[in-house]
């Protein structure tokens, strides 16, 4: 029986659309950057979010949640211990960014545009001391 479901299974595999094995690839991205950037290897997260972002934008859309979620965990990434002023102001442009398009898709008081939020506010906190124009 075993084998018939492990068959059945890897058949099944073959059959999937290309958006969802886009959205599995997407995931496992999401998982692996999380982990880098919770371990403190802003670096590598960095780099494989700047190789899955584009990758997930063309197969997913903008709008996918996925794709919210990667370019969310590179503009925290950006927010590391040695970030300069430039990589703050990015991380601030894309909280801003995808804020305003989960607000818009999920409403306010959704949980991911309510956490994106608090993220944007934080990166807020940690750009002030940078910012001299006032």
């Amino acid at each position: 029986r075993l084998a018939l479901v492990a068959v059945a299974l890897f058949s099944c595999e073959l059959v999937v659309a290309d958006d969802a094995r886009f959205s599995v690839e997407t995931l496992s991205a999401i998982n692996l950057s999380v982990s880098l950037r919770v371990t403190g290897r802003f670096t590598e997260a960095k780099s494989l979010l700047r190789e899955q972002i584009p990758k997930a934008r063309r197969a997913l859309s903008e709008k996918h949640e996925s794709v919210t979620r990667l370019r969310w965990n590179y503009a925290t990434c950006l927010c590391d211990d040695a970030a300069s002023r430039d990589d703050l102001v990015e991380s601030a442009t894309i909280h801003e960014e995808i804020y305003s398009t989960t607000r818009r898709i999920y409403g306010p008081t959704h949980p991911l545009a309510a956490a994106i939020q608090r993220e944007l506010a934080r990166v807020r906190l940690i750009l002030a001391p940078f910012d001299t124009s006032k």
